[in-house]
C-alpha cells in the first residue's frame, strides 16, 4: 500500500489530454474521440476518419507524436480500429484479402529526434489485424508542415515521397501488397496534401490505394 502510494505520488495519473487527476482519459475528452466516423474524399480517395481536430484531441495526437506516450497510442490506435470497423461495415474490405496499412512517412531527422516512427508505434497498438507496410519514403528535403497554408504544404510535399528501392520490397512483396486491400494511414490529416503525395508516388510503382484512414482530421473533406 506504501509503495502504491508513493508511485501515485510521483507519477499521478491524469486526462492524457486535459490532465483531469485520478483518470487515463475523462469522459468529456473521450467522448471527443468516440463521434461516429466520419467518411470524406481527398479528390478520388475516400478517406475515414474518427475525430475532429480540436483542443480536446490535439494534445493526444502531440503526445502520441512527440512524447512516445503510450495511453495516447493507444487512443490513436482504437480510433483507427474504429475507422476500418466502419470500412468493412460498407464492405469496403473483403474479408478474405490481406489488409496492408501504408503510413506516410516521416523525415529521418524527426524519427531520430523523437527516437520512433510514431505511426508505427501507434499501428503496433491496433487490435485490427493489419501488415504494417512502411513502403514509401521521403527522397529530399521538405519543411515542417504545420506553419504553412494549403498552396504551400502542397509545394513543399509534390514529388517528395517514392515507393522503397530496397530489396526488402521484391517483386512478390509487391505482387502480393497488389492483390491485397492497401490503405494510406495517418495520424491526422489537415489539407490532405500528405495524401495527396502518397497516392501520386503509390501509384508511380502501380500500387493503387483503396482508401485513406487517419485517426483524426481537421475540418471537413
Amino acid at each position: 500500500m506504501l509503495l502504491q502510494s508513493l508511485i501515485q505520488l510521483l507519477f499521478p495519473i491524469q486526462c492524457a489530454s486535459c490532465a483531469a487527476p485520478n483518470v487515463e482519459l475523462c469522459d468529456i475528452c473521450a467522448r471527443a474521440w468516440r463521434s461516429k466516423v466520419q467518411v470524406g474524399r481527398v479528390d478520388q480517395l475516400p478517406i475515414l476518419w474518427s475525430a475532429g481536430y480540436s483542443p480536446l484531441t490535439s494534445p493526444i495526437v502531440l503526445a502520441a507524436k512527440e512524447d512516445n506516450h503510450r495511453r495516447s497510442q493507444i487512443i490513436l490506435a482504437e480510433a483507427l480500429d474504429r475507422g476500418l470497423a466502419e470500412a468493412r461495415r460498407r464492405n469496403w474490405i473483403d474479408a478474405n484479402q490481406r489488409l496492408y496499412l501504408v503510413p506516410i512517412p516521416s523525415t529521418k531527422q524527426s524519427n531520430r529526434r523523437r527516437g520512433h516512427f510514431h505511426l508505427r508505434s501507434v499501428i503496433d497498438h491496433m487490435t485490427s489485424q493489419v501488415i504494417f507496410s512502411d513502403v514509401l519514403e521521403i527522397t529530399r528535403k521538405v519543411v515542417d508542415q504545420s506553419s504553412l497554408a494549403r498552396q504551400e504544404r502542397h509545394e513543399n510535399l509534390h514529388g517528395a515521397y517514392r515507393v522503397r528501392p530496397t530489396c526488402a520490397l521484391s517483386d512478390r512483396t509487391m505482387a502480393e501488397i497488389r492483390q491485397g486491400v492497401l490503405v494510406i494511414c495517418d495520424d491526422l490529416v489537415t489539407s490532405g496534401s500528405s495524401l495527396r503525395e502518397a497516392v501520386r508516388a503509390l501509384k508511380v510503382a502501380k500500387i493503387s490505394p483503396e482508401f485513406a484512414l487517419s485517426a483524426c482530421a481537421a475540418g471537413a473533406f
